[in-house]
């Protein structure tokens, strides 16, 4: 029988014994410069991509706001169904999360851009950061 125990075993193989597979590093644009960071893509077999986002330097949100991560308008001429993810800051405007995706073409994202968005209630949304999502060779 495959239990949580089991789960949480993959997930610790995931991270000692492979590398990601593409990594988008992230810069912050205009208002934001101080934020970045890097967001990595791990194949997780069957259950599709684990996104790991280790990110900083984010402006202090009002409650309600959140952080989308999608890919850049401009890349989505071709088809392409990148799944959309949230974000939540801490206070001290920093990230540390892993979050299952599900499944999805990562080698088609690899060349395309990753931008984080600001979404304010009733408003546009603002772009936060912006970074191309690379194939990952050797260190990250």
């Amino acid at each position: 029988m495959y239990t949580f125990q089991h789960e949480n075993a993959d997930f610790a193989k995931l991270f000692t014994h492979q590398r990601p597979y593409a990594v988008a590093y992230m810069k912050g644009v205009a208002n934001f410069s101080q934020a970045g960071g890097r967001i990595l893509f791990f194949p997780a077999g069957d259950r599709g991509i684990l996104a790991v986002a280790t990110l900083r330097g984010l402006p202090v949100f009002p409650p309600g706001d959140t952080i989308f991560a999608g890919i850049a308008p401009e890349n989505t001429k071709t088809p392409f169904a990148f799944p959309e993810f949230s974000l939540t800051p801490t206070p001290q405007g920093k990230i540390w999360c892993a979050i299952l995706l599900g499944a999805f073409g990562i080698a088609e994202a690899v060349g395309r851009d990753l931008i984080l968005t600001r979404q304010i209630s009733g408003a546009k949304a603002e772009i936060v950061a912006r970074g191309t999502i690379r194939k990952s060779f050797g260190q990250i």
